[in-house]
């Protein structure tokens, strides 16, 4: 074996030891990198935000916080907590909504890519670690029945996990519509996770106005 000059040939143990330095060495190059970004589980303590990010050009985004929601989450080894909190119905006459601004030369729907994003406990910063839900429903009612509380939803869409994980997977949203996206994360995923729950989040959807020349 052919030595560098003033390097004598490494033994057995030499060798050990200059492995455990290498491995030491590509761990901190991998932290350091931000490949091994993770955050802790207890550091979730609510909900995610929703983002809705038209695949049209023209459209709008949204960047969502949960209305309502029923989140547990773990503390410590031992211990958990939860929070609850309400929001009106879709279709109240009192309730206000985030509009999200369709592409006016959209045609019937608009297609736009769904993503959620943690707000970290503490150092409240976002994370780029993403746990999607086991469930998303979508609810869409029309405008026309704000008021009626009691008036079906015009169309109801639900996805699995597979689905949402999917580069592929949109929704497709209509004009003049007040949206409950509901996500569902598993009491049985508590364990890995360190949290279950639902949470809502609501929109209306309105076109943009055309241009006066």
């Amino acid at each position: 074996m052919k030595t560098g000059k003033n390097f004598p040939a490494a033994g057995f143990g030499d060798r050990r030891l200059a492995g455990r330095a290498c491995a030491l060495f590509l761990a901190m190059l991998f932290l350091l990198s931000g490949c091994g970004k993770t955050i802790a589980r207890d550091s979730l303590t609510r909900p995610p935000q929703l983002k809705l990010a038209a695949v049209h050009r023209e459209a709008g985004e949204a960047l969502l916080d949960a209305g309502s929601f029923n989140w547990n989450y773990r503390v410590s080894r031992e211990e958990g907590e939860s929070s609850i909190a309400d929001a009106p119905h879709p279709l109240d006459e009192n309730g206000s909504w985030e509009n999200l601004v369709l592409a006016s030369s959209a045609s019937g729907s608009e297609q736009y890519k769904v993503s959620i994003e943690w707000i970290v406990k503490e150092i409240e910063e976002e994370t780029d670690e993403v746990f999607w839900p086991a469930r998303l429903v979508a609810e869409a009612y029309d405008e026309k029945d704000v008021g009626n509380t009691g008036a079906e939803p015009v169309q109801s869409v639900s996805c699995e996990r597979k689905e949402l994980e999917e580069d592929s997977f949109l929704l497709h949203l209509q004009p003049e519509r007040i949206y409950r996206i509901t996500l569902f994360w598993d009491e049985k995923d508590y364990g890995d996770d360190g949290f279950y729950g639902n949470a809502s989040y609501m929109f209306r959807t309105v076109t943009t106005e055309p241009e006066q020349e």
